[in-house]
Parts: C-alpha cells; sequence; structure tokens
C-alpha cells in the first residue's frame, strides 16, 4: 500500500469468480486514492492460467497483457 501501485492484480480460480470480483470491488471503494484504483488497473484474472505450468499460462499471459 505504502508503494502505490500502478496496479493491482487479483488472482481467483474460475468457480469463484464472483468473490474475487467482490474482492476487486472492495479495493476500489476502500483505496480510492491509490494509482491503480484512479487509473481503473485492479484486474482480476484466472489462477490456474498463470500459475500452473502448462500451455494454458500463455493465454494467462495474454490476459494479463491485456
Amino acid at each position: 500500500m505504502a508503494r502505490n501501485p500502478d496496479w493491482i492484480v487479483i488472482l481467483g480460480l474460475k468457480p469463484e469468480r464472483a468473490k474475487f470480483v467482490e474482492m476487486a470491488r472492495r479495493w476500489k471503494s476502500r483505496h480510492p486514492n491509490l494509482k491503480a484504483v484512479r487509473s481503473g488497473h485492479v484486474c482480476v484474472l484466472d489462477a490456474d492460467a498463470l500459475t500452473r505450468p502448462s500451455r494454458g499460462i500463455v493465454q494467462g499471459a495474454r490476459e494479463l497483457l491485456k
């Protein structure tokens, strides 16, 4: 928090996506002065796509770059 991040990436499992989207919403409402929140750079991505060593990691990286 002290570093005032440019991006906040929340990784969650697909079956529980709604829970992680709610977490992102809370970040936005509780920390409106963070650069990431002001810039709209709070996102929820599939944890498996970015952490599981498989071909899916390429798609996860694409999502992260979007």
